[in-house]
């Protein structure tokens, strides 16, 4: 699955890239599969994992 996201190009430039794109995809698709309903529940369930 990785190797699928590895090949997004992630536009921000390396040294200000906080977090990177697979980290936050795959944090947001858990959050859609655990009934996360808009941004909010997105920051709170990659919080809380």
């Amino acid at each position: 699955m990785s190797l699928v996201f590895s090949q997004i190009e992630y536009p921000p430039v390396e040294r200000t890239r906080v977090h990177l794109l697979t980290d936050i995809l795959i944090i947001k698709i858990l959050s859609v599969i655990a009934k996360g309903k808009g941004w909010e529940d997105i920051e709170n369930y990659g919080l809380s994992k």
